[in-house]
This record gives C-alpha cells, structure tokens and sequence, in this order.
C-alpha cells in the first residue's frame, strides 16, 4: 500500500503556519503559545494556531524543546477535521530523536494511520464513533481542540464522555471530562479567573484550566509532571 494517498494538500508547513498564527485564509479560532515544563523544568514551548476554513477546521502546531530527550522530543504536527472537530487528515513529524512520522486519513469505515519508522513501516484503520477526537502525546493544542468539542450542560459547564486516538501510539482509549470548580489563580502575573476540569483518560488524569472566552489556559498531567501554561493569545 502507498502511503502517498496519505499526503496532505499544499498547505502552509506548521512552521509557517504558527509563526504567522494571525495570518492566512478563514476564521481564526484560536492561537498562541504554551510554555511547556517537565517537574518543575521548562523544556520548551508550542506554538499553535487553529483555523476554520470553510466547513473544515485546521490546527498546525510545533514543539520546540531545547534539549530534546525521550519522551520529549521535538516536533511538528497539523490537523484537518471537519465542523465537529473530528479528524479528516494527520501529519505529525518529529524533528529530533528516533525517526518517525505519523500521517492518516478518513477512510469509509474510520481512520487509516500510516506510522513510518526506521523498523519500517505499518498501517491500522480505526473505526470512529461519533465524537473521536485526535489526543497526541505532549499536544497542549489537542485540548483547546476538545474542548471546543464538548457540549455544555443546562449550567453551562462544559463536560461529556470522549473516544480518543493517540496516532503516535498506535492507541485508542476514553476521555471523561467533568468540573471541578472555579476559582481565581495567578497566570503570566495576572489574577484570571478560571474553571478547573478533570479529565480522566485511561492510563492517566489531566486538570484543564478554561478561563476568560472559554480558552484554554493551562494543562497539567500529575502522573508525568508534564505542565503547559498559556503565554500569548490568552
């Protein structure tokens, strides 16, 4: 099987693309940039914008870690979904480390994901449900992609049960996002008022930070030390 069917259309690389969040065509959803820290250590940031064009939503994004080391290591990585946010073309492409890339593509029965390494090459078609979304391992934006995606109960709060795909992995699994509270805490130096969430995935438990505009103001994953905190677009 070729993996060229694979291959996005000619849009602007990822670098491109988050260096230049504000420009290009459509609507801008949404961009910025986190600075990403391991146990206390920054190790990086990711730039990020997120476009709807036409009825497609797309999201391009990169990692730059300054001491890349496993499992952090650099990358770049871009999205198309269609108005619901469900994932119609992936491209991730990792800059430093083990050689890897990672393309996929809607199919009829779900999503075909092409994983190349130097080991070599393989294909697994996932079949989606209704409401699958992309979570890539060490992704901040992929949480401003969720939740976007997730219906609002009768107070407002935001919250629902998620089928998920880690394409770098090879994995499926679950998110189950609820409220925690709301409170105020200090970000970039300012007091913001924000509404905690938890979101329970199967192997691990991440707390969301929505403040002002429902944006995304930080994620934090406890088991791994893993912490993205907003430092423009907020």
């Amino acid at each position: 099987m070729a993996a060229a069917g694979l291959a996005l259309s000619a849009d602007p690389s990822p670098l491109a693309a988050t260096q230049q969040a504000g420009a290009g065509p459509g609507e801008e959803l949404d961009a910025g940039r986190f600075e990403i820290m391991v146990s206390g250590r920054p190790i990086g940031t990711e730039v990020f914008a997120i476009r709807k064009v036409g009825t497609k939503v797309r999201a391009v994004g990169r990692l730059q870690v300054e001491d890349g080391e496993d499992p952090w290591w650099p990358f770049e990585v871009r999205m198309q979904t269609d108005a619901n946010f469900e994932p119609e073309i992936y491209d991730l492409r990792f800059l430093a480390g083990p050689i890897q890339t990672v393309m996929g593509r809607r199919t009829e029965n779900g999503l075909l994901i092409h994983t190349a390494t130097e080991a070599g090459e393989r294909f697994k078609e996932y079949g989606t449900a209704s409401g699958t979304l992309i979570l890539e391992h060490g992704a901040a934006h992929h949480f401003v992609l969720m939740f976007r995606r997730l219906p609002t109960d009768a107070a407002g709060a935001l919250g629902g049960t998620l089928p998920i795909i880690v394409p770098s992995t090879n994995t499926t699994g679950t998110a189950r996002v609820g409220r925690i509270d709301e409170v105020t805490r200090t970000i970039a130096g300012q007091d913001v008022r924000v509404t905690r969430y938890e979101v329970q995935l199967d192997d691990r438990q991440a707390e969301v930070w929505i403040g002002p505009g429902g944006r995304v103001l930080r994620v934090s994953i406890p088991d791994t030390g893993w912490q993205a905190t907003r430092t423009e677009g907020e």
